[in-house]
């Protein structure tokens, strides 16, 4: 054979073995690998240009976002802003950052779910998805092949990782903030970052058990329409009664345990404590000049009381 035949042979077979292997590539492990770092999901699955600008842009945003740390004294000088206006850019650069690393990470997902040869089944290990949506909410989602699941669940922890320190930034600067717009700004975000906190804790927790409940059903991994399809062949086979009264009987049985726990949690758990513990939340945050929270604690007690009267 002469020189250029080989040389084309070689460079065959090198595409051959790219392809090969990019037909193998692994959604989770590429959402995982760009979860931590930017972009080296997209250079797991090839895509060198997009793992280099993610890469440089994950670099310029945390010396942005250590400059607006440190050097907040300075910019505040230089921009003629005051502590309030300060404190809201840096909320608004740190929320951008966490859109910026969700995205990226959805990213590396898709396009490795694209480049396989047959769908991502999701993994077998249970403990898996259940350490990683512990961690993060949606993760175990994306290691059991939901991504649109995952994508829901990550939107609760893009609320989460953006509300639990918003709140502890807020209160501890409290103090420094002037009387201006921005003040009047964050005093809200820290009222809705105050209710919708159960909440996320809540939506974590169940992130938690559907990544469990869906790695031990592998039916759960697909979608709606196949279920739903599975659901009238057994329907078909098995009969009306026979299918829906399973069914039934657990939506009975967790009825009942919930009304049970609200009757004990009603007649037997200490409402004076909770009341005391709203009430000193109260008093704390009236102290560092807050209005809004304080106004809806104070609602929210009151209510309580007529309920009390009524009752």
């Amino acid at each position: 054979m002469k020189k250029k035949d080989k040389k084309l042979v070689s460079k065959k077979t090198i595409s051959s073995t790219v392809l090969h292997t990019l037909k193998d590539r692994n959604p989770a492990a590429a959402f995982s690998m760009s979860l931590f770092f930017w972009g080296s999901g997209q250079f797991y699955n090839r895509q060198n240009k997009l793992g280099t600008l993610l890469l440089l842009l994950m670099i310029n945003y945390y010396i942005l976002l250590g400059m607006a740390v440190i050097l907040r004294w300075p910019v505040q000088i230089l921009l003629n802003i005051n502590h309030a206006e300060t404190l809201l850019v840096f909320l608004g650069i740190y929320f951008s950052g966490l859109c910026i690393h969700l995205l990226n990470a959805w990213q590396a997902y898709f396009k490795a779910s694209c480049l396989r040869s047959n769908s991502f089944k999701g993994t077998r290990f249970v403990l898996w998805p259940a350490i990683c949506s512990l961690l993060i909410p949606g993760w175990g989602q994306f290691f059991n092949g939901q991504f649109k699941k995952g994508v829901l669940f990550q939107m609760v922890a893009l609320a989460g990782f953006t509300s639990f320190p918003a709140i502890l930034i807020i209160f501890h600067f409290w103090p420094l903030l002037e009387t201006s717009g921005a003040r009047i700004i964050l005093d809200k975000i820290f009222t809705i970052c105050i209710i919708i906190s159960p909440v996320i804790l809540i939506m974590w927790l169940f992130s938690i058990y559907d990544s469990v409940k869906v790695c031990l059903n592998d039916i759960k991994k697909e979608n709606i329409l196949r279920r739903l399809s599975r659901v009238g062949a057994r329907i078909e086979m098995d009969g009306w009664i026979e299918y829906i009264f399973p069914q039934g009987k657990r939506l009975f049985m967790l009825s009942l345990f919930l009304i049970f726990s609200l009757i004990i949690s009603y007649n037997y758990l200490p409402q004076k404590y909770y009341v005391h513990k709203l009430e000193k939340m109260k008093t704390t945050l009236s102290k560092r000049e807050m209005v809004i929270t304080p106004d809806l604690i104070n609602r929210f007690i009151q209510s309580l009381n007529i309920d009390r009267k009524f009752s």
